[in-house]
């Protein structure tokens, strides 16, 4: 990139950036830099916020369905393949080095499965969450999601063929 171009540009966005100090065209209306994204890296990363959205979706539906506190956990970084080079730890690995990336924000939900607390997207948290143990009783007893489970159609997935 031109030097003295200092704005950092996303992948997300097409940006148009000029550097007013630098590098005009000869009309002073011309951009020096033009970054266009990638549709596939649109795509890639709209999956993985449906995945996240998705995980964080169930993780708040256990809570509500058992009626108790759910502590979803998830770690942050990049897991390095099998025999790669490097330590192999998450820290050590760099955007596009392949292996799996762990998108973190681990949470506690409540037994409504709402949100108490959010870690981090990107670095190692601890969270600490005070639960008050007696809304489990309270939550199972006004609300017996639980209770009214129809245990007798549960029969037929224990089976791995229905009849």
């Amino acid at each position: 990139m031109a030097a003295g171009l200092n704005q950092r540009l996303s992948d997300l966005e097409l940006a148009q950036t000029l550097d007013d100090r630098d590098h005009r065209g000869g009309d002073g209306d011309q951009p020096e830099v033009l970054r266009h994204h990638d549709a596939g890296e649109d795509r890639q990363r709209e999956e993985q916020q449906r995945q996240r959205d998705a995980w964080v979706t169930i993780q708040r539906a256990h809570a509500i369905a058992n009626g108790v506190y759910v502590a979803a956990v998830n770690r942050v970084g990049r897991e390095l393949p099998m025999g790669s080079s490097g330590s192999g730890g998450a820290a050590a690995a760099s955007e596009g080095a392949g292996g799996i990336r762990f998108w973190g924000r681990s949470f506690v939900a409540d037994p409504f499965g709402r949100v108490l607390a959010r870690a981090s997207d990107s670095e190692e948290e601890l969270l600490v969450v005070e639960c008050d143990l007696s809304a489990v009783e309270r939550v199972r007893r006004d609300w017996p999601f639980l209770r009214d489970r129809r245990i007798d159609a549960y029969a037929d997935l224990l089976r791995r063929v229905r009849d």
